[in-house]
């Protein structure tokens, strides 16, 4: 795909990144664990996002460069937040999403299977908004083939966050991932694929939504 098209994408997915993620740290409750691991993993899938620019050669990158330094100060945040202690920079020149990734499981290794799942709830969670179903919609819109594997990924992503928010909730199932299973079934049937910001705006209030509903079951759970 056109590069330039990739970098409207991985600049118009910041909006999720700030939507998301900002609402909630806005609110001052003791931090939970949980909640903390959540945004971690969501966090790390925005750095891999911004990183994209640097792989993909574009020209300008400064905003993506400017985004993922952004993300990474939340990220410190986030890790202080749960007494982590890294020993990899994160740096947008040399951002490698395995090492990274794989870094982070180990370290949440210590804590309970509640916080490691939420980290992986966040991670998954990111993964489906921030680049299957966006990845979809822009390779659909510019007439690329076989780009149903990424509806495909998605929807397999959505139900591993099922199975772990019932095994963290007491078999409640999450009805914001319901909603978006119906968003991929709506994809799928489509033949003319939505204008890409407004699909941009709507993952951004599912990702809102996702994150908020998991908060509330938490707080129940208190």
């Amino acid at each position: 795909m056109d590069s330039t098209i990739i970098a409207a994408i991985i600049g118009a997915v910041a909006v999720i990144a700030v939507g998301a993620i900002g609402k909630l740290r806005k609110k001052k409750k003791k931090p939970k664990p949980s909640i903390e691991a959540l945004k971690l993993g969501y966090s790390l899938v925005e750095l891999s996002r911004f990183a994209r620019a640097k792989r993909l050669s574009i020209v300008d990158d400064s905003p993506q460069r400017s985004l993922y330094d952004s993300t990474v100060a939340k990220v410190n945040i986030l890790r202080k937040a749960l007494g982590l202690v890294s020993s990899i920079p994160l740096s947008y020149d040399n951002h490698a999403d395995n090492v990274i990734f794989s870094h982070y499981s180990i370290l949440l290794e210590g804590f309970n299977r509640k916080v490691q799942h939420s980290f992986e709830i966040g991670k998954i969670t990111g993964n489906i908004l921030l680049n299957m179903l966006p990845d979809y919609l822009a390779f659909t819109i510019q007439g690329e083939p076989r780009v149903e594997q990424f509806l495909t990924m998605a929807d397999n992503n959505c139900n591993k966050i099922s199975d772990q928010w019932r095994s963290l909730f007491d078999n409640h199932q999450s009805g914001m991932i319901k909603e978006v299973k119906e968003e991929i079934k709506i994809l799928k049937s489509t033949r003319t694929p939505p204008p890409l910001d407004s699909f941009v705006i709507k993952c951004e209030e599912m990702a809102k939504q996702i994150f908020a509903e998991f908060e509330k079951q938490v707080e129940q759970l208190a």
